[in-house]
């Protein structure tokens, strides 16, 4: 099972196809409304890498661009899609679960 974090950083590529990881790190600040820690999204990001759910490669740097670090982007991979919505269907029958019931008390 993915985490919260993971799953939000996976739907984050699934929208934009590829990112690094600055980038992404302001989409989820506009997702949430609130930072996220760049040690936790980066954290996050290698652990998806390990597990095969993202796919990272460096960029090639123009030489006109020389002086800024080079950025890693990062690509959903189909066992990340699988992953998403694996964590999208608990989501959902968690929810269901703390839906109140209707029909009274118990016996």
């Amino acid at each position: 099972m993915i985490t919260e974090v993971q799953a939000l950083l996976l739907a984050v590529l699934r929208e934009q196809g590829k990112a690094h990881g600055h980038a992404m790190a302001k989409e989820l600040e506009e997702m949430r409304g609130k930072p996220m820690g760049i040690g936790t999204l980066y954290k996050a990001l290698h652990a998806l890498e390990r597990r095969g759910l993202v796919r990272g490669q460096w960029e090639d740097q123009p030489e006109a661009e020389y002086g800024r670090p080079r950025r890693r982007f990062y690509r959903i991979t189909g066992v990340g899609e699988r992953a998403l919505k694996e964590y999208a269907a608990h989501i959902d029958s968690t929810r269901q679960l703390l839906r109140p019931r209707t029909g009274g008390a118990l016996p």
